[in-house]
This record gives structure tokens, sequence and C-alpha cells, in this order.
């Protein structure tokens, strides 16, 4: 699971992502050149998962998924 908190509201936990079958072991936000705040994770599950994410509108800094590209990795 990858939890977003809110530093701005005391660090309160706004949304919890859970796509990934086993541990996370690495998370990275990045935003690319045309502007889109991608999250990107690698899981035990030897799988890579690609979000583009948006900060909503409504509820300051809400992070909100809109699509995932998931990847499997294999031996």
């Amino acid at each position: 699971m990858i939890h977003i908190f809110d530093p701005n509201k005391e660090y309160s936990r706004v949304q919890t992502i859970s796509d990934h079958s086993g541990a996370i072991f690495s998370a990275k936000i990045i935003e690319t050149d045309d502007g889109e705040i991608r999250l990107i994770s690698c899981g035990m599950d030897k799988s890579l998962l690609f979000r583009i994410l948006e900060v909503s509108v409504l509820i300051y800094l809400c992070i909100i998924v809109v699509k995932c590209n998931y990847i499997k990795m294999s031996k």
C-alpha cells in the first residue's frame, strides 16, 4: 500500500493506493515534460506500476489516480 499524506493538514492521510499484491520497496513521484505528475512503484510481487496522478481542485492536495499501467516482471 502507498499512503498519500497532506503536510499542510498535520500530515493527515488523504488517499491509500493498494494496487500491489506484495510489499512495495520503491516509489517515486516525477513530473514529465508535458506537466503530468506520475507515480512509479515497484513491489515484491515483481510488478512495476505507472500511474498518472492529478491534484484535485476541490480537495486541497488530494491525489487521485486517473490511469494505471501494470508491468509484470518474470524471471
